[in-house]
C-alpha cells in the first residue's frame, strides 16, 4: 500500500526533471541540485520517525532551495534561471515551515521570467506556479492537525473554532487558485503527465478543504458562515468539472468529510 509520504514522493519527483541547458557547467549544477532534492524526498518518505524526518529533511530542502535561488540570480541563460527557480520553489514548498518566508519571493521571480521568456519550459513554469498554493495548503493542513489535536485533548474553545473557519476559508482559496492554474486540455505544450500531476494537487487541496469543513461542522454549534458554505459548493462544482467526475477523497481523515453530508444538509452547513 502506498503511504501518504510515498504518494507525495511519487508526485513531487515528477517535477524534479531536467530541461535544456545552455552550458555544460549549468547543466551539471541543475542535475546536482535536482538529484539532491530527489534524495532528500526519498529520505523523507522512508524515515520512520516523523519528527526526525521533518526536521532533517526540512533543513536540507531549505538549504537546497537557497542554493537554487542563488543560482537563479547569477545564471545568464533565461530558461536555466527558470529551472533554478523551479528547483527552489519546489524545495521551499516541501521544506514546510522553513520555506514559508522565502517561497513567495522565489515564485514571484520565477513567474515573472515565465511571462517574458518566449521559449519558457512549460514543466518548470507550471511547477513554479503550483508551489505557492500547494505550500499554503500544507501550511493550513499543519494548522488543522494542531486543532484536531486540541479537540482530542478537550481543549477546543471558541477561539479554536474561529481559527478553524479561517483555515477552511484559506484552504478553499488555495484550491481555487490551483484550479485557475490547471492547464486547459487544449494546451498541447503541457505533457499529459504534468496535467495529471496538477489534477492530483487539485484533488489533494479539495480533500484537505473538505476535511477542514467536516471538522468545523462537527465541532461548531454555529456551523460555518454562509459565505464559506457557498464557497465550498462552488469549489466542489469546479473541482468536479475540472476532473470530469465527482471528487473522491481516499485518505481516512478526508473520507470523514462525506460522513457529515447528511448533517450538512440538515443544518445548511
Amino acid at each position: 500500500m502506498t503511504t501518504r509520504w510515498g504518494a507525495a514522493l511519487l508526485a513531487v519527483t515528477a517535477l524534479v526533471l531536467m530541461t535544456g541547458c545552455e552550458t555544460v557547467e549549468t547543466a551539471s549544477t541543475i542535475r546536482e541540485l535536482d538529484d539532491r532534492v530527489r534524495e532528500v524526498l526519498v529520505q523523507q518518505a522512508s524515515q520512520n520517525d516523523a519528527l526526525v524526518r521533518q526536521v532533517t529533511s526540512d533543513q536540507a530542502l531549505a538549504e537546497l532551495a537557497r542554493q537554487a535561488a542563488h543560482q537563479a540570480q547569477v545564471t545568464e541563460g533565461q530558461t536555466d534561471r527558470i529551472t533554478f527557480y523551479r528547483i527552489a520553489a519546489v524545495a521551499y514548498w516541501k521544506a514546510g515551515v522553513l520555506g514559508e518566508q522565502r517561497i513567495g519571493d522565489v515564485v514571484a521571480a520565477g513567474l515573472a521570467l515565465c511571462k517574458t521568456v518566449e521559449r519558457r519550459p512549460p514543466r518548470d513554469c507550471v511547477a513554479i506556479a503550483l508551489a505557492l498554493p500547494a505550500a499554503q495548503i500544507e501550511s493550513e493542513r499543519r494548522e488543522l492537525d494542531a486543532l484536531e489535536a486540541a479537540a482530542r485533548q478537550g481543549q477546543l474553545d471558541e477561539e479554536h473554532l474561529k481559527r478553524l473557519v479561517r483555515v477552511t476559508d484559506r484552504m478553499l482559496g488555495a484550491t481555487g487558485r490551483l484550479l485557475q492554474l490547471r492547464p486547459p486540455g487544449t494546451d498541447i505544450a503541457v505533457p499529459p503527465d504534468l496535467r495529471d500531476y496538477v489534477d492530483r494537487q487539485v484533488l489533494l487541496a479539495y480533500c484537505n478543504a473538505g476535511r477542514a469543513r467536516a471538522f468545523a461542522i462537527e465541532n461548531s454549534r454555529a456551523g460555518l458562515p454562509s459565505e464559506t458554505r457557498q464557497e465550498y459548493q462552488r469549489i466542489r462544482s469546479e473541482t468536479a468539472a475540472a476532473l470530469s467526475q465527482e471528487p473522491i477523497c481516499m485518505d481516512r481523515k478526508d473520507i470523514r468529510s462525506r460522513t457529515v453530508e447528511e448533517k450538512s444538509a440538515r443544518d445548511g452547513s
